[in-house]
């Protein structure tokens, strides 16, 4: 009709804030030039865009169907190109994958070559399901990060007491994802002195940098007892957003 109608990506409630959260999360976590899910998601909006308007429903709608698509389409197994997966969720929106990917790849060793994309879904996930329980956490915000952090080191002092075994070592309830600079300064240092410097972080800030690294120095201690109870807890997070129903009828 002519008119300039915005999608409000203000963060004065949680679905505004979620549907902004989402969308910066999957800038930063996929490849500048694979911005596939882009198109599925407008064309969504385009086909609804004269049945909706301006309303919670509007918002709700197109928030429940980008969580969706982040699911089946980023999430599946499969070998199909993701271009071509692209196309089926234009003709199929609501589409579901035969089988997805986390339940192979989180409980897996793989250290520094995690796919970064888990550590950012993880903490949309956890944001999504935790962050009336947090303190801090309604302001979390993504940003660019790009080192994969041991929280117990790969080369730990002597003297440090909360460390992993190698069992542990490169498992992702040992792992988080970090800038640079900030793995650079974390390097080896001991548990305690990297849960202070993120703890002082966090207050400076009046947020944590990573939801995971949060409930990781929630901990006084540190080791294989602690970073296995971790990461059963985010595999099943993980679980329960994949099991979400997200359609908006």
């Amino acid at each position: 009709n002519d008119d300039k109608r915005y999608i409000n990506r203000s963060r004065d409630n949680d679905l505004k804030q979620g549907m902004s959260l989402l969308q910066s999360m999957l800038y930063h976590s996929q490849e500048i030039t694979t911005h596939y899910w882009l198109t599925p998601f407008l064309y969504f909006i385009h086909k609804h865009a004269q049945t909706v308007r301006g309303s919670v429903e509007e918002v709700e709608r197109y928030y429940g169907f980008l969580c969706h698509l982040d699911n089946q389409l980023l999430g599946e197994v499969t070998s199909d190109p993701l271009v071509v997966r692209t196309r089926a969720f234009m003709n199929e929106p609501w589409r579901t994958a035969a089988a997805l990917q986390f339940e192979a790849v989180l409980p897996c060793d793989y250290g520094v070559d995690f796919a970064h994309y888990w550590f950012y879904k993880l903490d949309f996930v956890l944001w999504h399901e935790q962050h009336r329980d947090h303190d801090a956490w309604g302001n979390f915000r993504f940003t660019a990060k790009n080192s994969v952090e041991h929280i117990s080191p790969q080369n730990p002092q002597t003297t440090d007491t909360n460390k992993v075994t190698s069992a542990w070592l490169n498992r992702f309830g040992n792992l988080a994802l970090v800038s640079r600079s900030i793995n650079s300064e974390y390097s080896n240092l001991p548990y305690n002195e990297k849960r202070q410097r993120f703890l002082n972080k966090r207050a400076l800030e009046k947020r944590p940098d990573s939801l995971k690294m949060d409930l990781i120095y929630s901990n006084d201690e540190w080791g294989d007892a602690r970073a296995a109870e971790h990461q059963a807890a985010m595999q099943a997070a993980m679980q329960r957003h994949y099991q979400r129903r997200f359609a908006v009828e």
